[in-house]
């Protein structure tokens, strides 16, 4: 272990970075902080303290004035008690944070929870050029950003030391002549100075009057046409006339078919998302109308699972799981993935899939799914992808949710949980969720955490 400290922690009023990590880590540290201040970074460690000071009181002040938040993850650091101290009181008190993992640890469930949704970078998988891009990119998205470094000035050249001039010899002066003292002239008394003048009265300044401000018509909120009403055609058909009380019978029965002959109505609704990329696509169809009475907010059994209708089209439904039935990663590893790389994708489309019966696969219809980046944080969605099963995205889990208490769903023990949806979160590795109350989690959580699961497809009614 390294006990040699590599520079005065930095003290002054300019933005600076603290740096927690654990004492058994300097080997590894040190010429890491060490980089960051030669970027033109103000690094503030806790070698820095002064003897005599209380320790905590320090740390906390520290912690309290710096612009950004940097922890090194390692085996030893999470199992540090300063170290877990000083990750939660830059937790309560909202500071920039960000974590280096500097080897592949094994986050506890607390701190998972506590950090999981945070920057976090990968060091041990990157060379040092990618690293420190990856830092200086993330300082810059916090606001921080290095001093200039200063530029080093000429050292000016020793001058020859000027020899001394001869001074002249020194010439006598005349000796001062004596002057006439001066005759005493009488000055005329001086003259009354002129009256001020009255100042002009000033006219009055007019006061601008602001215009009145137009009024705004309201505008009302355009609503949709309501959809033409579909006629019924009647059938017409000619009784025969049947004497007799067999032909009375005959009759009943005859009418009685008449009526149950007009055959079912249908009516489906318009599909067109050629104006935005926020949904899964249907292909072409032309199969004649469905005799399925399912709309939407019902609730259906299919493939030994409820599930809940979101979307009635060209007979076919999107329907998503009534509960959430499955609690896993999003991917098992934590690292730069989409919904088309991720291990939770590959679950859905092979070993859940395959769980189902033939009749039942045979009514899954393959969807081209579309994969929008973040809307917040712009984070890449990734290739579209061909699917049998897939989770909702950001868009569609609010197109389709009217508000947070529809969103709202509840595991096997009937605890209200969170479940993924398949957009990107705040980065590459993280997820966007829907949490436990509802709120559409954009920002999301790193892929790793097991949330609960919620399938959805479009199946043929």
């Amino acid at each position: 272990m390294n006990n040699k400290l590599p520079f005065a922690a930095y003290k002054g009023n300019e933005p600076y970075i603290f740096i927690s990590y654990s004492h058994k880590d300097t080997d590894t540290v040190f010429p890491i902080i060490s980089e960051f201040r030669n970027l033109g970074y103000n690094i503030w460690y806790d070698e820095g303290i002064d003897p005599g000071n209380e320790w905590p009181e320090e740390i906390a002040a520290a912690l309290a004035g710096c612009a950004v938040f940097v922890v090194f993850i390692s085996a030893r650091s999470i199992a540090s008690v300063n170290v877990r101290n000083e990750i939660n009181f830059a937790l309560d008190d909202d500071t920039p944070f960000f974590a280096v993992h500097i080897e592949e640890t094994k986050l506890t469930g607390g701190l998972k929870l506590q950090i999981g949704s945070k920057q976090a970078i990968m060091k041990y998988r990157m060379d040092g050029e990618t690293f420190y891009y990856k830092c200086k990119q993330t300082f810059e998205r916090f606001g921080l950003k290095p001093a200039p470094k200063p530029v080093a000035l000429p050292i000016p050249t020793a001058l020859p030391e000027p020899m001394p001039a001869a001074l002249p010899e020194p010439v006598a002066l005349p000796e001062p002549v004596a002057l006439p003292e001066p005759i005493p002239v009488a000055l005329p008394e001086p003259e009354p100075e002129p009256e001020p003048l009255p100042k002009p009265e000033q006219e009055p300044v007019p006061v601008p009057v602001a215009p009145p401000k137009p009024v705004i018509a309201s505008i009302p909120k355009l609503t949709a046409p309501p959809k033409p009403a579909v006629p019924q055609t009647k059938k017409s058909m000619k009784i025969p006339i049947i004497a007799g009380a067999g032909g009375l019978a005959a009759l009943i029965i005859i009418i009685a078919v008449a009526l149950n002959s007009g055959g079912d109505s249908y009516s489906s609704s318009s599909y067109d998302d050629s104006s935005r990329r926020t949904t899964t696509e249907l292909p072409a169809t032309t199969t004649e109308p469905p005799a399925s009475t399912a709309t939407v907010g019902d609730i259906i059994r299919f493939g030994g699972y409820d599930w809940r209708v979101l979307k009635v089209q060209d007979g076919k439904a999107l329907i998503i799981t009534d509960k959430i039935i499955d609690n896993r990663a999003y991917n098992e590893e934590w690292e730069d993935v989409t919904w088309e790389t991720c291990d939770l994708r590959a679950y859905l489309n092979g070993e859940f899939y395959n769980s189902f019966g033939a009749a039942d696969k045979a009514r899954v219809v393959e969807t081209r799914v579309i994969n929008n980046n973040n809307p917040s944080y712009g984070t890449s969605g990734g290739n579209d992808t061909t699917d049998k099963i897939f989770l909702l995205s950001i868009d569609e889990v609010n197109e389709y949710f009217s508000d947070d208490n529809a969103r709202v769903a509840y595991n096997s023990e009937g605890n209200a949980s969170f479940w993924w949806l398949r957009s990107p979160g705040g980065n590459s590795y993280s997820a966007a969720n829907v949490r436990g109350d509802g709120v559409v989690g954009v920002g999301g959580y790193s892929v790793g955490h097991n949330f609960g699961v919620r399938p959805a497809l479009w199946l043929n009614l």
